[in-house]
């Protein structure tokens, strides 16, 4: 049921833009292969620290499939810049090796649109036979607690959700907790803090106190109490603390709302605009048994 209900999400996120969604339906359905992953608007972060969405992405092949309307012709990675979130931060792809495929469907014939839709299709199958693609799904709805049972490490990179903080305590903390514990954060142990902040992306307008950057990597909390001079210096003491952080995260395409590891921060201290920096300084953590 899950996998039918992201299929009918993702496919249809392009239901507000006539011939992406025509060239995204065509090739998936013409590829038909039930062991590949799709995504569509897939957040990639270049090198030169720009941003763009990929119209469909195949997260197994590392391949994406770019549909050039009339405004691209004016218009390159510009037109693919939104307001991104936070999932969409935690799942940006890596660059390396990655293969773009492009459609043209302006000035083009139904006949010439057709003929470059086979091409991608020919493409993207090539691929799979020589990657030997298998099963993909098993690894993008997992259980939490299965999938960490004999891992050493919790990892960014991992495409794994939490659906409580609770379920974070006793999976990756050692702890055995029933209900909501701890909603904030809490003291694991000497040299550990689990922290549970609300965050929402940096340069959106907001009231929230948290920010994550678009890489991923600072996080800028920040509140009116700190023009008091007590407040801000009970704040530094936090600085050289490492805190193990999970976020809350929608979905953008099931709308399911759980926690996600962002990695392993440290305090460094307030900017020149009043906010407490915390930097990341790992993106993994050794999992407490």
């Amino acid at each position: 049921m899950e996998k039918l209900l992201y299929l009918t999400k993702t496919l249809s996120r392009t239901k507000r833009k006539d011939y992406e969604n025509y060239v995204v339906n065509a090739i998936w359905n013409r590829v038909n292969n039930p062991w590949l992953v799709p995504v569509t608007q897939q957040y990639v972060r270049a090198t030169d620290g720009h941003y763009y969405f990929i119209d469909l992405y195949f997260p197994q092949l590392n391949i994406g499939i770019e549909c050039d309307e009339k405004h691209h012709a004016t218009q390159k990675t510009e037109d693919k810049q939104r307001e991104t979130t936070i999932f969409d931060v935690l799942n940006q792809i890596n660059e390396a090796d990655y293969m773009t495929l492009r459609v043209q469907v302006y000035d083009k014939s139904f006949e010439e649109v057709e003929e470059q839709i086979e091409e991608c299709v020919k493409v993207i199958k090539n691929k799979m036979a020589e990657l030997k693609i298998s099963n993909g799904w098993e690894s993008f709805f997992v259980d939490p607690c299965e999938y960490y049972k004999d891992k050493k490490y919790i990892s960014i990179y991992d495409n794994v959700s939490f659906s409580t903080n609770c379920l974070v305590y006793n999976t990756i903390f050692g702890k055995n907790y029933k209900g909501s514990y701890g909603k904030g954060g809490m003291i694991i142990n000497d040299s550990v803090i689990a922290w549970f902040p609300s965050i929402v992306i940096e340069g959106q307008k907001t009231t929230w106190n948290n920010a994550i950057s678009k890489d991923g990597l600072t996080i800028c909390e920040y509140t009116n109490k700190w023009n008091d001079n007590e407040e801000k210096q009970q704040k530094k003491s936090e600085i050289g603390k490492e805190k193990v952080v999970f976020t809350k995260v929608k979905d953008p395409i099931t709308n399911k709302i759980e926690y996600r590891f962002v990695g392993v921060f440290v305090g460094k201290g307030f900017n020149s605009k009043n906010r407490f920096v915390y930097e990341r300084v790992s993106d993994k953590f050794e999992i407490i048994k």
